[in-house]
């Protein structure tokens, strides 16, 4: 039941604004857009009108935004049920989690959740940010462990556990031709190694890369982070990487950003979750915040 139409346009409602309401959803104004315009051709009617300068709903945007509300609760009461019909010898509580996070939930995180929790089953599901923040908005996942630039969603109930920054990661083999290139005084292109298109880390490799005026050579591809690293490791070119995933011994030098690129990996839980699931997910984040962030 996918419903985040309705959910992008009762926050214009709130926000009063096609921009405000598109940063709070993390979607473009230009997307949020053409949402709003394909179900006013739909409707052969405008849902808001400008009121000093304020989006305010019209008659019918009115009707239709009852309906949403309406459509909304029921999508909620169908999850309930739909959970409430599940064998409650085994509760299943499953984990959207983000490459760079995997490895220190698996090992630090849910040793201690399942001694406590014998009979709770966690599902761990890896995935890039970007779908991860998907998964929890669709209650595909009851929580997630992702990777956001500013930590706070209106449908998602989050909190930073640390703050992670991006390095210039360059193999040995183009150390010394490195700084000329990030000078942006090289005349040489070097090897660039970016993630896979459409994740969250490809748009913030785009962006750091555009903002330092920068252009790649010859561009490879990985399908994740840890394929980013592997493939720098080998030497195909420079790379992007969190601090947390150097290796201070490892083939290739760290250096910094600047200006620095800082993010928050954050936890995370849908506004409305399953009352059965709450005290497994309150202590995950309790035991995550205390592990991850002691580790940072």
């Amino acid at each position: 039941m996918d419903v985040r139409v309705l959910e992008y346009l009762m926050m214009i409602e709130q926000e009063k604004s096609i921009s405000k309401a598109a940063e709070k959803v993390h979607i473009s104004q230009s997307a949020l857009s053409q949402c709003l315009a394909k179900i006013e051709k739909e409707l052969d009617s405008p849902i808001f009108v400008r009121v000093n300068r304020q989006l305010v709903p019209t008659h019918i945007g009115r009707i239709y935004l009852n309906g949403a509300k309406e459509m909304l609760d029921v999508k909620h009461d169908v999850y309930e049920k739909i959970r409430n019909l599940a064998d409650q010898s085994e509760s299943i509580l499953k984990i959207a989690v983000d490459v760079q996070v995997y490895q220190p939930l698996m090992e630090m995180v849910l040793p201690h959740l399942q001694k406590e929790f014998p009979q709770t089953r966690f599902d761990v599901l890896v995935v890039d940010s970007l779908l991860a923040r998907q998964y929890l908005m669709n209650h595909i996942a009851d929580a997630g462990f992702l990777c956001m630039k500013n930590n706070s969603n209106s449908l998602l109930l989050t909190h930073p556990l640390y703050m992670e920054q991006l390095v210039w990661a360059v193999p040995d083999n183009y150390a010394a031709m490195f700084k000329g290139w990030a000078d942006s005084t090289a005349r040489e292109q070097l090897p660039f190694i970016y993630p896979q298109n459409g994740t969250y880390f490809r748009s913030v490799f785009d962006s750091v890369l555009s903002k330092a005026r920068l252009i790649p050579g010859t561009c490879y591809e990985a399908e994740d982070l840890n394929g980013v690293k592997q493939l720098m490791e080998q030497g195909y070119g420079i790379t992007l990487l969190p601090g947390r995933m150097i290796d201070l011994h490892g083939p290739y030098k760290a250096l910094p950003l600047n200006p620095p690129y800082n993010y928050h990996v954050v936890s995370a839980m849908p506004k409305y979750t399953h009352a059965a699931t709450v005290p497994e997910l309150d202590r995950l984040f309790s035991i995550a915040a205390d592990c991850m962030v002691r580790d940072a």
